[in-house]
């Protein structure tokens, strides 16, 4: 398989290391005299500076960061209780979506993203939160949505806590 082709592939961290072990030993090839950068220091500088435009490049082409969990949990929850009729939560998330999104868009300011990810975790205390929510026709019978629904939460809380850390 080529590299492009791995690339392309790449889903599980064990795809990436596998792909990393075949960038290195195409490097040792032919292969890589048309590489752009032939020295690893050059390399290593051009992956820095891909890296560090990723947010953007992701986000001009209407794509989730990567690593911003937070936000691809968000959307989730936000299609899942849109439909089963929870508009005003889900409208709330809408609500924390554009913050988190603001505060990435300024990462000259992280105290932006650190406040809009506190307002997540806030979701999780007292009676009547986000945290007591059950997914239920109006008779009181569970939906088949709430164990999505459950798991959707927690990795919403954990997001949020990693971005804290």
């Amino acid at each position: 398989m080529e590299l492009g082709e791995q690339l392309d592939r790449i889903a599980t961290r064990q795809d990436l290391a596998e792909f990393v072990a075949a960038l290195a030993e195409a490097a040792e090839s032919a292969e890589s005299l048309g590489w752009e950068n032939l020295t690893l220091p050059a390399f290593l500088e051009a992956l820095a500076a891909w890296t560090g435009s990723m947010d953007s490049t992701c986000r001009n082409m209407g794509e989730a960061v990567p690593e911003d969990r937070v936000r691809a949990v968000l959307v989730a929850l936000i299609e899942l209780l849109d439909g089963v009729g929870e508009t005003g939560w889900a409208d709330a998330m809408r609500h924390h979506l554009v913050e988190v999104e603001e505060a990435r868009d300024r990462p000259e300011s992280p105290e932006l993203l650190q406040f809009a990810v506190r307002h997540i975790i806030a979701l999780a205390g007292g009676m009547g939160s986000f945290s007591d929510l059950v997914l239920q026709t109006p008779r009181g019978v569970a939906l088949p949505e709430q164990d999505r629904f459950e798991e959707l939460q927690n990795q919403l809380f954990e997001a949020a806590a990693d971005e804290l850390r």
